[in-house]
């Protein structure tokens, strides 16, 4: 590690305990003896601007951008307005920068806002611990009225189903009952009537005509009798077939009908997994943004389960405020030590839920500049283009995406589209140092 990165480790610990006189005493050091150094400068715009001195933070960016290529400088650069900008780099600003009362003025506003930063740390840190001591309450007061509530649906789902047993079971007795009943009843009035008949038969004397006529009556009413019998206990078994059959069919699509709706359920949620909701949840609480990432995507595109809706929408927006920033950074962190690969997977990342955000334009630009770093200028271009279309109005990159862009046609022998890209910047930006002799060249040779 340089003597310089020494320095500027330690300006960077003063950074960060908000201790501004100390970190740009060091900064102003370093710079006196590499007045370029890109990490010195970096962090002197950054103190500039906390203290809201908003000309000398633009020099500072100015100069980091134009010496370093720094993608922080530019992107506050961007974020600018045209006036502000202008007049913080006019010739009367330089003069009034330089002068001696600006040690003094920053003192006073060192002094001053070192205090109330203090202050302020104190209040924050008092918050947080009263939130945190609020969430625990609140988490364990949800806990507990789940608890209770699952107990209590458990219960009453048990209670109903004993009652619906209950009552099947005493249906199926008193049916029986009743059936037991009226076969005993048919039995008894059948046995005196065979009872009777017999009885007339045994105290006849010889036949006579009358006997015969009167036997054969009877045989005809016994005949009758049975007849009836034998329709009266075939109407019953008819009766009890109908009333069995009739029973089996209730219940059987009584059964039937939680299966089907159990089944639908299973067929609309069949291809999340069964932990779905308790891992985003846990996710969400422990802002743990990969995981978040990783749920969210494998979600993508799939119907989302009503128990599941509200969860999901504060997974997603949770992504889109804190996740993007996260991934965004990591991914810048990856450009300035050129490792495109890791900063490509993250900004990749930044991109899915980038939609609407600040970032967006420095998402697009940053994921092409990657593509370029690992030799795919392809994908490059795509990005770059994209980054055109959504951001027609913006002079952030344009400028150094219309040179690129100029340069990549040019040099795949498309001249026609090299030199639409190199008119725009002639058009648009000729007092940028994008508007060179490379430009010129595809231009009018």
């Amino acid at each position: 590690m340089s003597n310089f990165d020494k320095k500027l480790e330690k300006a960077e610990n003063y950074y960060k305990k908000k201790h501004y006189k100390e970190a740009l005493r060091i900064c102003d050091k370093v710079l006196a003896k590499q007045y370029n150094n890109e990490k010195a400068l970096e962090l002197e715009g950054e103190i500039f601007y906390k203290l809201g001195k908003i000309d000398e933070a633009i020099l500072n960016w100015k100069i980091n951008a134009e010496y370093n290529n720094n993608p922080t400088a530019k992107m506050r650069l961007a974020e600018t307005d045209k006036s502000t900008k202008e007049k913080a780099l006019s010739y009367d600003n330089f003069n009034t920068i330089s002068s001696d009362t600006l040690q003094a003025e920053l003192a006073a506003i060192l002094a001053a806002q070192e205090a109330e930063a203090k202050e302020k740390e104190a209040k924050e840190q008092e918050a947080k611990e009263k939130q945190a001591k609020e969430a625990e309450a609140r988490e364990k007061e949800a806990r507990e009225k789940q608890a209770k509530e699952a107990e209590a649906r458990e219960k009453e789902a048990r209670e109903k189903q004993a009652k619906e047993a209950e009552a099947r079971e005493k249906e199926a007795r008193e049916k029986q009952a009743k059936e037991a009943e009226a076969k005993e009843k048919e039995a008894r009035e059948k046995q005196a009537k065979d009872t009777d008949t017999t009885k007339n038969e045994n105290t006849e004397a010889a036949p006579t005509n009358s006997d015969t006529t009167d036997k054969v009556e009877s045989n005809k009413k016994k005949t009758s009798n049975k007849n009836r019998n034998i329709a009266i206990a075939v109407a019953c078994g008819v009766v009890v077939v109908l009333a069995a059959y009739s029973g089996v069919k209730y219940y059987s699509n009584k059964n039937d009908a939680p299966q089907k709706q159990e089944q639908q359920v299973n067929e609309q949620t069949k291809e999340l997994p069964a932990d779905f909701n308790n891992s985003l949840t846990k996710a969400v609480n422990d802002k743990n943004y990969e995981d978040l990432y990783n749920l969210l995507s494998e979600a993508k595109g799939l119907k989302i389960p009503a128990d599941d809706e509200k969860i999901y929408s504060e997974a997603t927006k949770l992504m889109q405020e804190n996740g993007v920033q996260k991934f965004y950074d990591a991914g810048l962190q990856n450009m300035k030590d050129k490792k495109y690969e890791d900063a490509l997977n993250n900004l990749n990342k930044a991109y899915t839920f980038c939609d609407g955000t600040y970032l967006q334009p420095h998402i697009i630009y940053f994921i092409g500049a990657a593509n370029a770093g690992l030799n795919k200028p392809e994908d490059a271009v795509k990005y770059y283009k994209e980054y055109l279309e959504k951001f027609p109005h913006s002079d952030m990159y344009t400028p150094e995406i219309l040179y690129k862009l100029a340069e990549y046609y040019n040099g795949t022998g498309n001249k026609d589209e090299a030199k639409k890209y190199a008119q725009h910047i002639e058009n648009s930006y000729p007092s940028s140092p994008y508007y060179n002799d490379t430009i010129k060249d595809i231009l009018y040779k």
